[in-house]
């Protein structure tokens, strides 16, 4: 039997055994259902499986983090702090560390369980592994040549050897490359916004606050700005130049993988080669276009809400001025923050001076800031109670969590398939189905799926031209296929919505249990269904008689009450306030 790494150079003839479901998934073969073959486990874990694995993860992480601090600092001959670091490169090490223990785990279950002739290996003697920054590395956890890279060398650092290697050569010599501006160019409207506050730059003083990419509207940010008592200001997008790969340059990089074992000994040898680009060869060019951005030299302090996970720009700014000692504080930007089993190990709850949270479940940790939801800022939207059923589907992310993402979105998919297949012909052909833009990448092939059985069905398709907020208004209820910020920005909305999701609580923290045991009450959240179909035909008719009840809404409040408070009266002043006061809480 043949160990299949990849979805390239398969071999018909013989028995073939395919490391996972993915990867057989995506073979472009027309009769694969004839191959003689097996598929590997696929490991979407319980919830206590899923909390073992991140924990085992964080440890790596906090070891691997002190290294990496000194040994870029030592190339680069910097003095950036551990905490520098962390904000530069906390996501992307985290979710490096996540990619090779389950890749590493996936491997080891199939070779311990099995008996091979034959491991199918890639030449990777001149394979650079490194992306150009933290988005590019997100998606070569997608890329089935990166992947297969990554397991032949698992194999080769950690097995015996005994099967017999086919190496096949590579066809790409490295990952795709797509930098955070390739994958979202400057639009046109940000381009005239720049125009028409260039004004403003004039009057633009070292000591002002930056708010950058803060997930207020634009007006609400400008409007922010000027409660600072400062000119509001639109920062350019300014594009990096990258360097090419330099193997001598990462070579003097020691991460003394020999003193270490198991997982974390092989972390520690291939991590030199797949630090991204900006962190290494383009370092210095990186840096110069920070200072190109004439952002405020002395800022009072630093507020984003999305800038910290792939702007290489603005991490390596707020990098520098955290050394300095500018307080830095990150916004809640979604849904899931502190609910999800995993998110108290995210670099910004870590490197944040204080963090601004929806909700109060944190009101006993020392960061959190209680803000509001200020994704609903200026927003609002009614039922229209003739309109159809809306189900939203959830993006296909990306294959970088230590469980198996792919199936637990191939498990979501389904429930999609079975609950068109459940509803009513009355209520099927009222129905609508909002697909994920990213549905549409070839790369996702269970959204492919998806699209072909609405097409199969002639169900209405809604591709996304809409924002989902403009397209609930010709809604009389939605679906929610997932627990994520549409459930929070629709409960403050007071918005009829309904959810369901397979595994109802492998996701969430277990503090949570109870908070969201109240949607279930409420008949919002189901946990079979079944019982999720037999409440759409009930109500279908008259939703208001259940979303309008007193028992209804006195759930939806209580449930908001704790993780996604509606704005107060003057928001923005408000936000300010407490903006001003919590930096001068720090200066004293």
């Amino acid at each position: 039997m043949d160990l299949i790494l990849s979805n390239k150079d398969i071999p018909e003839n013989k028995k073939l055994f395919f490391i996972d479901q993915r990867i057989f998934d995506s073979l472009n073969i027309k009769d694969k259902e004839k191959l003689n073959y097996k598929i590997g486990e696929s490991f979407d874990y319980s919830r206590e499986q899923r909390l073992n694995s991140f924990n085992q993860c964080k440890e790596i992480f906090d070891s691997i983090l002190i290294d990496l601090s000194d040994q870029l600092n030592f190339i680069h001959n910097q003095s950036f702090s551990q905490t520098a670091w962390h904000i530069i490169l906390g996501h992307w090490l985290l979710r490096m560390i996540y990619i090779i223990y389950n890749r590493d785990k996936k491997l080891n279950e199939a070779i311990n369980k099995n008996n091979f002739k034959n491991i199918h290996l890639l030449n990777t003697d001149e394979y650079n592994f490194a992306a150009f920054d933290t988005i590019n590395a997100a998606w070569e956890s997608q890329n089935s040549e990166w992947n297969h890279a990554i397991f032949s060398e698992l194999y080769r650092l950690s097995h015996k050897r005994e099967i017999n290697e086919i190496i096949l050569p590579t066809l790409n010599k490295g990952v795709e490359r797509q930098t955070f501006e390739d994958l979202f160019p400057e639009k046109f409207k940000n381009k005239c916004k720049l125009y028409l506050f260039k004004i403003f730059k004039f009057f633009k003083k070292n000591n002002d606050a930056l708010i950058y990419r803060s997930g207020l509207d634009f007006f609400s940010e400008k409007k922010l700005e000027i409660c600072l008592k400062q000119f509001p200001q639109v920062w350019p997008r300014l594009d990096i130049h990258y360097e090419k790969f330099d193997k001598k340059l990462r070579n003097k990089l020691n991460f003394n993988y020999e003193n270490f074992e198991g997982l974390e000994k092989k972390i520690r040898y291939l991590i030199p080669k797949l630090i991204p680009n900006s962190a290494i060869e383009s370092f210095h060019n990186v840096m110069s276009t920070v200072s190109k951005m004439n952002f405020p030299q002395n800022p009072k302090f630093i507020f984003t809400s999305y800038a910290h996970t792939h702007d290489e720009v603005f991490k390596f700014f707020a990098a520098k001025k955290i050394d300095e000692g500018v307080s830095y504080f990150v916004g809640q930007h979604g849904g899931n923050y502190f609910t999800q089993i995993d998110n108290d190990l995210l670099p910004e709850f870590n490197t944040c001076s204080k963090f601004f949270s929806w909700g109060r479940s944190l009101d006993n940790n020392q960061k959190n800031i209680v803000n509001f939801n200020y994704k609903v800022l200026n927003k609002s939207v009614k039922p229209n109670k003739k309109g159809n059923l809306l189900v939203v589907c959830r993006s296909l992310g990306h294959e970088q969590l230590p469980y198996d993402r792919y199936i637990e979105r191939k498990k979501n998919s389904q429930a999609i398939i079975d609950l068109t297949k459940m509803l009513s012909k009355e209520i099927i052909s009222q129905t609508k189905i909002r697909i994920h833009k990213s549905y549409k990448f070839k790369r996702n092939l269970l959204g492919e799926k998806l699209i072909n059985f609405f097409k199969s069905k002639n169900l209405n398709i809604d591709y996304g031209k809409k924002s989902l907020h403009k397209e609930m208004s010709n809604s009389r209820l939605i679906y929610l296929s997932y627990d994520g910020t549409p459930l929070l920005e629709n409960l403050n909305f007071n918005f009829p919505t309904v959810c369901y999701w397979p595994n109802t609580f492998n996701h969430l923290n277990p503090k949570f249990d109870e908070i969201y045991q109240i949607l279930i009450d409420a008949k919002i959240l189901f946990l079979n269904q079944e019982d999720l179909v037999r409440h759409i035909n009930r109500i279908w008719k008259n939703v208001d008689e259940w979303w309008e009840s007193d028992f209804t809404q006195n759930k939806i409040n209580e449930f908001t009450s704790h993780l996604s408070l509606i704005p107060p009266k003057k928001p923005i002043q408000h936000m300010s306030s407490i903006l001003l006061k919590t930096v001068n809480n720090f200066d004293n």
